[in-house]
């Protein structure tokens, strides 16, 4: 019965998203997105067919370096006083716990790199004996904890200030997930027991009252209970240090950073901006539209044609974001704005009429219309013609 239950949620989640239209998904920004590096490609009329994935995949992960040196510096700064609190917390232990920390921070959820505490659970044979392995008795450590707390601190103020814009937002919804969770924690009787079977293989199950609770185990949410229940982590202080921390991600200055990672212009009028959110399109060139509040505005097209929510990524669901585009036309077109002083100009515009072939649906696929074979659209984000 609670898998029919769980099927029917997920059926009900699908049929909202893909229930959405790719018009629907159009709206209007009052600028170009900026990003930290710019790539351009040219698709000619007729041309070879490119996916977005295999566009993305040109350009090399552009901050493993920078990354590696926060933990290199970090580590210079803090190791002497990690080891006067636990003798294996050398140089190299911490420069290389930082660096797995920190790296690809930005391509993924940054909260799910503390998975990277090891669970040794090949050593252990109950739960008191995964209490007594040694990194889980550091984790135990008050002192420890405060030190590292304020090192992490120190770390994030940095990434969040080095990072394009969208990884303030991300991170800072991650942390308010991983607070609300939190807060929920008291309605719950989580526990963890020692499990084994019958080829004497064991592990420990996390439990919600008297039923194992797969979900509570998995993600941000299992990464938080761990710490609680095999950590003895209070959860008071889990809470503190996670307000702590959205107060300095929120106050973080990122003023002058670039919006997004890599913008993929396409030929003069189309771009594909990826940064650490779900990825979208952008049209180059400026139209007027009248905007509710704003009146007649100079403004640019933007097509978000994923559907992924935050729980749902935050819960591990992923998407398909490989779109493959193939130029079929290549005219220009005028179109008319008017200057600061009201008159209006001309601007001749070099467009392509690109076919869009939807992802591959299969498991965790997200495009808002999965029963579209291709659609046409031009460089100014327009529909001209929908497949199904």
């Amino acid at each position: 019965m609670k898998k029919i239950f769980f099927l029917m949620l997920v059926l009900t989640g699908v049929t909202f998203a893909f229930g959405q239209s790719i018009e629907s998904r159009i709206s209007h920004i009052d600028a170009l997105p900026t990003a930290t590096f710019v790539r351009e490609y040219s698709l000619s009329a007729g041309g070879v067919e490119t996916g977005t994935n295999v566009l993305y995949n040109d350009n090399k992960y552009m901050y493993d370096r920078t990354e590696f040196e926060l933990a290199v510096k970090y580590a210079a700064l803090n190791w002497q006083e990690g080891n006067k609190i636990d003798q294996q917390c050398t140089y190299i232990n911490m420069r290389d716990a930082l660096d797995a920390f920190t790296s690809y921070a930005y391509r993924a959820p940054l909260l799910y790199s503390l998975q990277s505490i090891p669970r040794d659970y090949d050593e252990i044979e109950s739960v008191s004996g995964y209490k007594n392995l040694w990194h889980s008795k550091l984790l135990q450590n008050k002192t420890f904890r405060k030190f590292g707390m304020r090192v992490a601190k120190q770390v994030i103020k940095e990434l969040v200030e080095f990072y394009p814009k969208d990884f303030q937002r991300f991170l800072s919804q991650q942390i308010l997930y991983a607070i609300d969770f939190m807060s929920d924690i008291p309605n719950h009787r989580y526990h963890v027991e020692w499990e084994t079977n019958e080829y004497g293989y064991g592990w420990i199950e996390m439990y919600d009252g008297d039923e194992p609770s797969y979900a509570a185990s998995q993600n941000i949410e299992g990464i938080i209970l761990r710490r609680i229940l095999l950590n003895d982590i209070p959860l008071e202080e889990m809470k503190s240090f996670a307000n702590e921390m959205l107060a300095v991600v929120r106050e973080a200055d990122t003023q002058n950073n670039p919006d997004v990672a890599l913008i993929i212009r396409l030929n003069d009028d189309l771009a594909y901006c990826v940064g650490c959110e779900v990825p979208y399109f952008v049209s180059y060139f400026p139209q007027e539209q009248y905007i509710d509040g704003k009146g007649l505005s100079i403004v640019y097209s933007k097509l978000e044609p994923f559907e992924l929510s935050f729980n749902d990524r935050m819960k591990g669901w992923g998407c398909d974001y490989d779109i493959f585009i193939t130029a079929i036309e290549h005219y220009n077109e005028p179109t008319y704005i008017h200057d600061e002083e009201g008159k209006i100009i001309t601007r001749n515009n070099d467009l392509y009429l690109y076919d869009f072939h939807k992802p591959t649906y299969g498991f965790g696929h997200c495009f808002v219309e999965s029963n579209i074979s291709k659609i046409e659209i031009d460089g100014f984000l327009r529909i001209h013609n929908k497949l199904y």
